[in-house]
């Protein structure tokens, strides 16, 4: 089974249980199922390609807000080419504060160049637009020629990126332009001072902000002054997770020119030096109980947190695993497959960790990882991808799907859309992995063992708690408790099975 293959089942499994359950169902109906064979030896060890930032989509973690160029108001909407751009009233900017909803206000800009269109590209492990304003495409030409051609220029400049930056730092800033009719990405500090100019607007400020590794406070007020001769910025960096680190305000002064210079730097808050960020699969079970302990105001806001912990606790697990594949020389193309894997649950930990920070809870630290511990042996790395991949990971990805189609809230309903296709990859890689392990590694009684394991896994999910209450239920698109029987009995008769 391709990853494809899994999709098709997946939506398939959530179009049978109609509109049962909370909010308005609008799954896919008609869609076959593949059929699972022992063993999983029929999955195909190639990744399916997967999206990257430069879909044109609406997902939180595509698009952001932001206004017009020249600060008149921007359409809700446009056709074509265009992008859509949610503009932000000035209104909704108190004073001196240019945070909404504890995120920086994107307001006008006054470049001193000409230019159609604008994306500003935040990259850390992953690549996501934070703000865009214009036409992508000219109306009238190649548009797909136009996309392919962003979207080379976005790879080109965001590919080291995400592999080499730091997924707890404010990540890199590229912005990209399309002047006349080309695209071009602005990296030098003399172009990007050649195409704004004088600096003359909050948001240009914070551009040269964020260029400096820097991100806007946006706790306690006022963040953001006029000055003679520039902008004075409340900004923050660092994180609370590892020896030695700590989160830190800097008082930030941005000259009209572009330059920045620091005025005054305090210690906001001292790290955990046993924290890490991520988790170790041998910890599983202390990772649920912190996950278990998340907090918020709401009982929402508190799933949210939840699920923000354990995104964040599969980025080091995969990282773990891709260095385990190495030891047991596995095909490049599965090695791969864990790296992008390990990408995309970054990106997850950040959308779920804005979705219950913008509802008012805050995000516990992962286990500490023990970087003593030797690699696992590849019947531990089947017995723990049995329960975590095979059982887990194919419920959750089904589970996204459900969300994706009967979540209340629109904003949890495209987080979840954004989710479901990434942990769709992701239960295909585990069957992947399973089939290969069992091909190369396993000897006839530790497959034995692994489905006796999986086995074990599937009756612990099945007598978990599945009532969420109306209120989460109807928020999140959580299915009741008699619709997730019917999951996980799909589930056992389409995929799990197939192993017993």
């Amino acid at each position: 089974m391709r990853t494809t293959d899994f999709a098709s089942l997946f939506t398939a499994i959530v179009a049978a249980q109609g509109a049962v359950g909370c909010g308005t169902s609008k799954a896919p109906t008609g869609t076959s199922a593949p059929a699972a064979t022992e063993g999983g030896s029929s999955v195909d060890i190639e990744p399916t390609p997967r999206s990257s930032a430069g879909d044109d989509d609406d997902t939180p973690s595509a698009v952001a807000s932001s206004s017009a160029a020249t600060g008149d108001p921007a359409p809700t909407s446009t056709s074509g080419d265009a992008y859509r751009v949610f503009p932000m009233p000035a209104s909704h900017v108190r004073g001196d504060d240019y945070c909404v909803d504890g995120k920086p206000h994107f307001g006008p800009i006054k470049p001193e160049a000409a230019f159609a269109y604008l994306e500003l590209v935040r990259v850390t492990m992953g690549a996501e637009i934070i703000m865009r304003v214009g036409q992508m495409c000219p109306e009238g030409g190649d548009a797909k020629a136009c996309r392919a051609e962003l979207a080379a220029l976005r790879d080109r400049h965001t590919r080291r990126g995400r592999r080499f930056v730091d997924p707890t730092q404010n990540g890199e800033h590229i912005l990209i332009v399309r002047q006349r009719e080309a695209f071009v990405a602005l990296t030098k500090d003399e172009e990007l001072k050649a195409f704004f100019g004088a600096v003359d607007t909050p948001t240009e400020a914070l551009f040269w902000a964020l260029r400096g590794r820097y991100r806007l406070s946006c706790e306690g007020g006022a963040n953001m002054n006029r000055k003679p001769d520039g902008y004075t910025l409340q900004v923050e960096t660092g994180h609370t997770c590892g020896p030695g680190s700590g989160r830190y305000r800097h008082e930030l002064l941005v000259k009209t020119i572009g330059d920045t210079e620091e005025k005054g730097k305090k210690l906001l808050e001292a790290g955990n030096p046993r924290c890490a960020v991520g988790r170790l699969p041998s910890a599983a079970a202390a990772t649920r109980e912190g996950a278990a302990a998340a907090e918020g105001p709401t009982r929402v806001a508190a799933m949210l947190a939840e699920a923000a912990f354990l995104e964040a606790s599969a980025v080091v697990a995969f990282d773990e695993l891709t260095e385990e594949l190495r030891e047991l020389e596995a095909p490049d193309a599965l090695i791969t497959w864990a790296r992008e894997a390990r990408e995309e649950e970054v990106r997850h930990a950040r959308l779920m960790g804005d979705l219950a920070r913008d509802r008012g809870a805050s995000i516990a630290p992962v286990p500490a990882v023990d970087s003593a511990r030797p690699p696992r042996s590849a019947f531990a790395i089947a017995l723990h991808n049995a329960e975590e991949g095979l059982v887990r990971e194919s419920y959750g990805a089904v589970l996204a799907h459900y969300q994706a189609t009967h979540a209340d809230d629109p904003e949890l309903r495209a987080a979840a859309r954004a989710i479901a296709a990434d942990e769709t990859r992701h239960a295909a890689f585990s069957w992947a992995l399973h089939a290969y392990l069992a091909a190369h590694h396993l000897t006839a009684d530790e497959r034995r063992a692994v489905a006796q394991h999986l086995l074990e896994a599937r009756t612990e999910l099945r007598t978990a708690n599945h009532d969420y209450g109306h209120e989460v239920g109807n928020a999140l698109g959580m299915p009741p408790p008699e619709v997730a029987a019917k999951l996980l009995d799909a589930l056992d008769a389409q995929l799990w099975g197939a192993i017993s």
